[in-house]
């Protein structure tokens, strides 16, 4: 079969209607159609374009155009750029495949190889059914990614009017953000809706032509008057409470919110929809900190009643792996009273007395007067060490040069001094922060001091600001939370039961003694100095990762 005798039909299609969002444009598509068609002498008739997804059949007009075109014989070929550009499901692959094969298309021309209508069906079946199955695997990882967003706090998709979608972090870890312009004016909206003296269409009056309110400007859109039903699903929508509403679920949101939920529950009265039940939202202090020790994914909470005998009403706060509901993990419910039970204990090991939390501050002023004078011998060696390299090149060099070694000598060592120039150069050029872990310490410090307290008797925030200076890797199973502690508080929890032990003794001996100094007893000056070198140890390494890892 001669390909030059064929009606080809070009298809072009992109997956997304958003330009950016593409990986080959329809214009390069339909610049290598022509390129490849005139250089293999192909009669393109008739040409097919569009921006549509081929996830879902029967969806894209210019494809169905293509397919009435193949069974009428106006075309009986097609070029396109790949065989996915075609279908990516079974249904209008099963089309193309039953039409390659009764002879309908004679010739299917990709930019990765050839399909005729008498080759071996078996590898068309194949090539659609990966891409099939890549829009499938896509689509299982995106909603699991904006579960996981949501899980966090975090709106997945465009931000309503009034907030920004933040640009600067990787694809799927942006961030809400209040968009400056327009966040007071809807703000404002809000608060003229809660005095009840207004309608919408008033407000909006209001917005557009006293307060000059604009949309935002995007590629397409934006830039226009606010329209009345817009209006509408601001005045509608939890998120302006701080709570996000998907996929039938309801999570505490990040982002700031512009009025109170009561505030929220007014203004639906006031439109007239006091009789729609609405949820109560509730903040919890561990949701999306700790992750489940079985499947690993997040730990959720929820609230439950429950009634006693006497007929009142006992609230149960309770954590959950969000695998669990789905049957996917045996992990069920562990009451929020055990796992704040368990993380007391473990700051209870690392907690410093006054007298333990002053001794420790000493030392490490000590420390520091002492690490300058180290940290400026270091860099004279390092210096010096550079300079004397630096030397003992210029005289192999030299040597050869006069011709007193021979070039396989020279060859040999002279790589290795180079190697170690560059090492020393490096370790010159390196920023030696003196002083960077110092506060550090003295924060492990004064936390360790209140960190029990604040997390007995803190709110929910305090809580949560605890856990997270401390810890790090937190999970649970069956009902047991471990915690992995930063090495910091890693090294007291090590430490203080030695430096406590010894302070008992030491006031069994000096019982009735002066204890007015503020000097520590000199039995406990060489643990107590272990202590701080070792959290300071702890910080630099700390500080030293974050460095490398850019953070």
């Amino acid at each position: 079969m001669n390909p030059r005798d064929l009606r080809y039909g070009y298809y072009g299609r992109k997956s997304s209607e958003s330009d950016e969002r593409q990986i080959q444009s329809l214009d390069d598509q339909e610049r290598w159609c022509e390129r490849m068609a005139a250089g293999a002498g192909l009669n393109i008739a008739k040409r097919y374009s569009e921006a549509k997804s081929a996830k879902a059949p029967g969806e894209r007009v210019q494809f169905n155009a293509l397919l009435r075109d193949l069974r009428s014989g106006v075309v009986n070929g097609i070029i396109c750029w790949k065989l996915d550009r075609l279908a990516r499901n079974p249904d209008e692959a099963g089309a193309i495949i039953g039409m390659l094969q009764r002879g309908e298309i004679r010739h299917i021309k990709t930019s990765e190889r050839d399909y005729w209508s008498e080759d071996n069906a078996l590898i068309t079946y194949m090539e659609f059914g990966i891409a099939n199955q890549m829009v499938r695997d896509l689509s299982k990882n995106v909603k699991r990614g904006l579960d996981s967003k949501v899980e966090k706090g975090w709106m997945p998709g465009r931000a309503p009017q009034g907030y920004l979608n933040s640009k600067l972090n990787e694809r799927g870890a942006n961030y809400i953000l209040v968009d400056e312009e327009r966040f007071p004016l809807i703000e404002r909206a809000w608060r003229l809706m809660l005095t009840g003296d207004y309608l919408p269409r008033h407000i909006l009056q209001l917005l557009n032509e006293e307060w000059g309110y604009r949309t935002r400007l995007t590629r397409h859109t934006g830039g226009m008057p606010l329209a009345l039903s817009a209006l509408y699903r601001i005045f509608t929508n939890p998120f302006y409470a701080g709570v996000i509403s998907y996929g039938g679920r309801y999570e505490v949101g990040q982002h700031r919110p512009m009025i109170t939920m009561a505030e929220f529950d007014r203004v639906q009265a006031l439109l007239g929809r006091p009789g729609k039940p609405h949820r109560i939202y509730h903040e919890y202090a561990f949701t999306g900190m700790i992750r489940c020790g079985e499947c690993g994914r997040l730990i959720s909470a929820t609230r439950k009643e429950k009634r006693l005998k006497s007929g009142d009403t006992k609230l149960y706060v309770l954590y959950y792996c969000i695998g669990a509901r789905s049957g996917d993990c045996s992990q069920y419910y562990t009451n929020v009273d055990s796992i704040e039970t368990q993380i007391g204990k473990k700051l209870a090991l690392v907690a410093m007395e006054p007298k333990i939390r002053d001794w420790a501050l000493q030392f490490l002023e000590r420390n520091q007067q002492g690490d300058r004078a180290a940290h400026m011998a270091i860099r004279s060696s390092r210096e010096s060490a550079l300079a004397q390299a630096e030397r003992q090149l210029g005289v192999l060099t030299d040597l050869r040069l006069r011709e007193q070694i021979d070039d396989t000598e020279f060859q040999s060592r002279r790589p290795q001094l180079r190697a170690e120039i560059a090492r020393l150069r490096a370790q010159s050029a390196e920023a030696i922060t003196e002083h960077d872990w110092v506060p550090l310490v003295a924060r492990t410090f004064d936390f360790a001091f209140h960190a029990l307290v604040r997390f007995v008797d803190g709110e929910l925030p305090a809580k949560r600001e605890t856990l997270t200076e401390f810890s790090w890797n937190r999970s649970l199973r069956d009902g047991k939370l471990s915690i992995e502690a930063i090495p910091r508080y890693l090294e007291l929890q090590k430490r203080l039961p030695t430096l406590r032990r010894k302070m008992r003794a030491v006031e069994l001996e000096e019982n009735g003694s002066d204890k007015s100094s503020n000097e520590p007893p000199a039995a406990l000056v060489p643990t107590l100095c272990a202590l701080v070198e070792a959290v300071g140890t702890a910080a630099r390494e700390e500080i030293a990762k974050k460095q490398s890892e850019g953070i």
